[in-house]
């Protein structure tokens, strides 16, 4: 309290409003790099379906229409996730043919580094909060009784 020239109960009631505006403040800044980290996981779940049975899908195109039905009912669950991810990466790629898997990992764990500073930041302004309220509730009912906008007397 001394450390922020807090010397009333009025003035300790203000600073724990200013802290949880902080608080709030940092959990805005997290919002939008979790919904783009979000977005990011989602596109590497994509890619790795994708990946994981294109060379199925090449192997089913390249059969003659014949032995494709048989081949597409013995493998329909991959080829079929195959073709899920491929229609989901060409709405995600805008335009682009090659998927940009290095650029997204940056990304990923650039997000991922400023959400762990945000985190820590968010924990101790918490811990903050939390030690100036309990003062808050100890001076709180040792304040005295008569009138409470009179700063003199609220004095801590």
């Amino acid at each position: 309290m001394q450390d922020n020239n807090i010397t009333t109960l009025s003035e300790l009631s203000a600073k724990i409003v200013s802290m949880h505006s902080e608080v709030i403040a940092i959990r805005e800044k997290m919002k939008p790099a979790e919904r783009r980290l979000n977005k990011l996981n989602e596109h590497f779940a994509q890619v790795k379906i994708y990946q994981e049975y294109s060379a199925l899908y090449e192997q089913y195109k390249n059969l003659n229409p014949k032995q494709q039905h048989a081949f597409f009912q013995q493998h329909h669950a991959a080829l079929t996730q195959f073709d899920s991810a491929h229609k989901y990466l060409e709405v995600h790629l805008n335009g682009r043919k090659t998927i940009p898997l290095a650029k997204w990992q940056t990304e990923a764990a650039e997000l991922t580094d400023e959400l762990k500073g945000l985190r820590l930041k968010l924990d101790h302004q918490k811990e903050e909060v939390r030690k100036a309220e309990t003062v808050q509730r100890t001076i709180a009912p040792s304040a005295p009784k008569g009138n409470r906008k009179d700063e003199k007397e609220n004095r801590l």
